[in-house]
């Protein structure tokens, strides 16, 4: 199975801004950091299965606003958009409108799974960019 295109979960002038950043002959300074984002990503999203068993809506919306931060930094667009509202979402609010608690429960768990799934692309296609790069 080939791995997805990069772009498909990159926004193409956000990375090429972070590859700018390299050196000429290598892309240590962009990889380590991609790396930070998997780090950082993978850690975050362990927290969030806690938050969740505990259903802690402030934990749900700073791990939100981490993972949006951390996703924007590389260009990750859909986790960021994701997370954006995840962090919203820890605060009773969809959009411009104000939600109880228990509709912010019934969104949070299958937004959560739509950023693994856009987290294990997105690792996917950057790790396969960095390993053509060898």
């Amino acid at each position: 199975m080939s791995a997805p295109n990069l772009y498909d979960y990159v926004d193409q002038d956000t990375f090429k801004q972070l590859l700018e950043l390299d050196d000429e002959d290598d892309h240590s300074f962009s990889y380590s950091t991609v790396s930070s984002f998997f780090t950082q990503t993978e850690l975050a999203l362990r927290e969030m299965e806690s938050a969740l068993t505990r259903r802690d809506l402030l934990k749900v919306s700073h791990l939100g606003f981490s993972l949006k931060g951390t996703s924007g930094a590389i260009g990750a667009f859909r986790i960021q958009k994701s997370s954006e509202k995840l962090q919203d979402y820890g605060h009773c609010i969809d959009g411009s409108n104000s939600i109880t608690v228990e509709e912010a429960w019934e969104l949070i768990p299958p937004l959560v799974s739509t950023i693994k799934t856009d987290y294990h692309g997105t690792e996917k296609a950057l790790k396969s960019f960095y390993a053509e790069d060898d």
